[in-house]
């Protein structure tokens, strides 16, 4: 069965929570996707509990879940999967 498909790359630059002096006080990228690929590969955690946000509030914007998240440990890419 073919499905249409929808890729999108991105380099991420900044990320987390930075004070005032522009410094990273906590939530580099590293640590935020490393929690959702341990979220994503929890077995008690059902597709039905990863929605990303309220879609009732959008009438144009379907709901979005976190389906599975892979990571390359030798370049540390990351794929998510919604």
């Amino acid at each position: 069965m073919r499905r249409n498909v929808k890729i999108t790359f991105y380099e991420i630059i900044n990320c987390g929570y930075y004070a005032g002096d522009e410094s990273l006080k906590f939530g580099d990228i590293h640590t935020i996707l490393d929690d959702i690929y341990s979220f994503a590969h929890n077995d008690s955690v059902f597709l039905a509990h990863t929605r990303t946000f309220d879609e009732s509030r959008f009438s144009d914007i379907d709901a979005i879940y976190c389906c599975d998240l892979y990571r390359n440990d030798s370049n540390e890419d990351y794929i998510l999967v919604t």
